[in-house]
């Protein structure tokens, strides 16, 4: 079967069994488990592709990133907004796999539509993660550092991602990673006490994490420019105020 017909009725299959999941809950474990099962035949089916090309860390954020808006969604009141979300998700899925093949076979796509996807998969499962994470206190007990712990390896992975994207050795993706966590620790402890709901919350996290991503990206590639370290930061602070002046407080 050609790689596209495989992609597009792997993905029908993917929402056909997400859908299940938002009108019989009872088994929406059972879904979530067909659900990974179909994505990682679909990873290993591209893998196959171009074997020994280490692609395999490039299809582990997508995973990441359609369990993030399967358990965000059940925290949604609103049947419909968690039959939307899945629904996009998996339409954002499909075009990410699709461009991940691009990346490997086509040279001039290497910088161009693998990054974006990328970029966006990152900051859209850093949201959909920490905001499902600061949000489960309302609704179990919970330990913080259960929280917190979790909260570190979902940031971990798309933030060592998109640098792995870059093409800089495992060494420096590792080491600026690390060091990523263990600046944004403080900030996780300290969202716990802010009075903001969850969805704020998990927002003012994927603005660090993608504000963070980007002037280590513009660092690694030796573009971190004045110029550009103060259009960044006057937009995430206009962004910053404009979240807090909005936000409905607990």
């Amino acid at each position: 079967m050609r790689i596209k017909k495989f992609l597009l009725l792997a993905h029908l299959f993917l929402l056909f069994f997400l859908m299940i999941a938002a009108f019989r809950p009872s088994i929406f474990y059972w879904v979530l488990l067909i659900a990974n099962i179909i994505l990682f035949f679909i990873s290993y089916r591209i893998v196959k592709l171009k074997p020994g090309s280490g692609f395999l860390k490039y299809l582990i954020l997508p995973i990441l990133f359609v369990n993030a808006c399967f358990f965000y969604g059940s925290l949604l009141a609103s049947k419909f907004l968690f039959i939307l979300i899945l629904f996009f998700s998996v339409l954002l899925l499909f075009y990410y796999y699709r461009s991940a093949i691009k990346y490997c076979f086509i040279e001039s796509d290497r910088r161009k539509n693998l990054p974006f996807w990328s970029n966006l998969f990152g900051f859209l499962t850093v949201f959909l993660s920490s905001s499902f994470l600061y949000g489960l206190p309302y609704f179990i007990n919970i330990s913080v550092w259960l929280i917190l712990s979790i909260l570190l390896i979902v940031l971990f992975v798309p933030f060592f991602h998109n640098l792995s994207v870059e093409k800089k050795t495992i060494q420096t993706d590792l080491f600026f990673s690390f060091f990523f966590l263990f600046s944004i620790f403080p900030l996780l402890w300290a969202l716990l006490l802010m009075p903001f709901n969850y969805n704020v919350l998990g927002l003012l996290v994927s603005l660090f994490y993608y504000s963070s991503l980007n002037f280590t990206v513009f660092y690694l590639n030796k573009e971190l420019t004045v110029k550009k370290l103060r259009y960044n930061l006057i937009f995430i602070s206009l962004f910053l105020l404009l979240v807090l002046l909005s936000a409905k407080w607990k």
